[in-house]
Parts: structure tokens; C-alpha cells; sequence
């Protein structure tokens, strides 16, 4: 018989997560089932209501929901508690228990790209869910300098206490940035051609993350790489948090070899 697992949000048009967990089974051996359930706002209680008698055994969640499922949960993981977010779920008898498996993805995601972060000022692109799991690594990691860019900076000023939350415009007079993450869907198809900043007054980036993955290598991408920086965009984060949500749900341990594999087979299959 076939575990059951989904992915929870709001709307799943264009997840890639099937296929990635798809992956996951096969290159493990395992059996297993992963929907996409799309539901709206007002369909979420009555979802947890009946979620214990829907025979599955763990959900991913996804954007808008990742806040939203908190008071569901009876106990929540440390990293999900710090950052204020669930992603992964793990249905253990009559349990929810929350974790955020986005943190590892990051993690593991940064260091494809970059070494030891300490004593480094970094730049986030964004305020939402994404930033605040990005903000929680940069604070891990003892960053020196850790600036937030937001539309609303005085809102996001009481949300992240301990950064330097400024304006876009404020960007510009920035130097000696040795990160830069984009935590927005500013560049995301099918709008291609947009970019969270104006690419004739930034100064170069030497490291740049996109957490978009669709399309591969965003307009701000691609200035980076042509001014001599370095890049990635959010496919391996994807892919890794991902073997940590099937590491929570099985209690095994997946063999590290198998997350880049899964990268590989995506890129291929999806021409990322």
C-alpha cells in the first residue's frame, strides 16, 4: 500500500513538488502517493477538521497557508517556533506536529554558492515568509550586517527587531554587500522581464540567491553573472527542503547523494 502525502495551498498551478517527491520515491524505493489539494481561505478548517480521517501521513504547505496553519498544530519544531511558519507537517496518530524544513533548504542552498557567511553584510529582497526563514539562517550564520529591504518598512520594522529594515530606495547607497537575497516574486514567470531593483543604479553583487527557479536565471541573474558576481536560483532549496519533509514523515534518513540527484532529474525534466 501507497503512503499518502500533499501539498497544501493556495493555488498550486504550477508546483513542481509532485515531481520532486515523485523523484524522492523512486530513487529511495519507496511507495508512496503526493497530491496537489488546493484549497481557499474559508475551506481550511473544515480540511484540519477531517484531516485525521483522510489517511494521510504528511503535508507540505505552501503559500498563503504557512502562517495561516499554526493554530492547528499541537506541538511545532524549534526552527518553525523561531521563524513563525510551517511548511511541513507531520500527522502522527491524533498529532499535528509543524516544521519548516524551508530552513534547511536555504541552508544547504547557500552553501553550493558561498562560504562562511560571519561578519558579512547581507541584503534581503522582501519582507513575507520566505524572508523571514532567510532573516532566521543570516542570524544563525552571525552575519554583521543583516539589511531587509521593504514597501513598508516602518510595518516591518516591529516584525524583524534585530535587522536594518529599509527602503528600495535606501538600496542604492548600500556598499561592501556580500549577499544578496531576493525573497520576492518580482522576475517570476510569466513575468520575466520585471526585477525587484533597477539594474542601472545597483553597485555589483559578489553572491546573489533568486529564490525563484521559474525561469532558471532571472533578469537580476543574469546582471550578476554578466558584472562578474555569482549566482543561483531557488530550484536546490526546493528540491532539499523537500528530502527533509520525507526524512520528517518516514523517520529515515535519506542518503545526501539522493537530494542532488532529484536536483539533476528536475533540471532535466523541466529544463531548469
Amino acid at each position: 500500500m501507497n503512503n499518502k502525502y500533499g501539498l497544501i495551498g493556495y493555488p498550486l498551478g504550477h508546483s513542481y513538488s509532485p515531481w520532486i517527491h515523485d523523484a524522492i520515491f523512486r530513487l529511495t524505493g519507496r511507495k508512496g502517493e503526493y497530491s496537489l489539494i488546493e484549497i481557499t481561505e474559508d475551506q481550511i478548517p473544515s480540511f484540519f477538521e477531517k484531516l485525521h480521517r483522510s489517511g494521510l501521513e504528511g503535508l507540505n504547505v505552501t503559500i498563503p497557508y504557512k502562517q495561516r496553519v499554526i493554530p492547528y498544530m499541537d506541538e511545532m519544531s524549534s526552527e518553525a517556533q523561531r521563524i513563525g511558519a510551517v511548511n511541513t507537517i507531520l500527522i502522527k496518530e491524533d498529532r499535528l506536529i509543524g516544521y519548516n524544513t524551508d530552513y534547511i533548504g536555504f541552508m544547504e542552498l547557500l552553501s553550493t554558492l558561498c562560504d562562511d557567511l560571519s561578519g558579512k553584510k547581507v541584503l534581503i529582497l522582501g519582507d513575507g515568509g520566505s524572508a523571514r526563514t532567510v532573516y532566521t539562517c543570516m542570524c544563525d550564520l552571525k552575519v554583521s550586517v543583516c539589511y531587509m529591504a521593504s514597501r513598508k518598512p516602518k510595518k516591518s520594522r516591529m516584525l524583524f527587531k534585530e535587522a536594518f529594515v529599509i527602503s528600495y530606495e535606501e538600496v542604492y547607497d548600500l556598499s561592501d554587500l556580500y549577499l544578496t537575497v531576493n525573497c520576492t516574486p518580482v522576475g517570476m514567470y510569466p513575468k520575466k522581464d520585471a526585477s525587484p531593483l533597477d539594474l542601472d543604479r545597483i553597485k555589483p553583487f559578489p553572491y546573489y540567491v533568486d529564490l525563484i527557479y521559474n525561469p532558471s536565471e532571472t533578469l537580476l541573474m543574469k546582471h550578476v553573472n554578466r558584472t562578474g558576481g555569482k549566482s543561483v536560483n531557488g530550484l536546490y532549496m526546493l528540491v532539499s527542503q523537500g528530502v527533509a519533509a520525507q526524512e520528517i514523515w518516514t523517520n529515515r534518513t535519506i542518503p545526501k547523494d539522493i537530494t542532488q540527484k532529484v536536483f539533476q532529474i528536475m533540471k532535466e525534466e523541466k529544463s531548469l
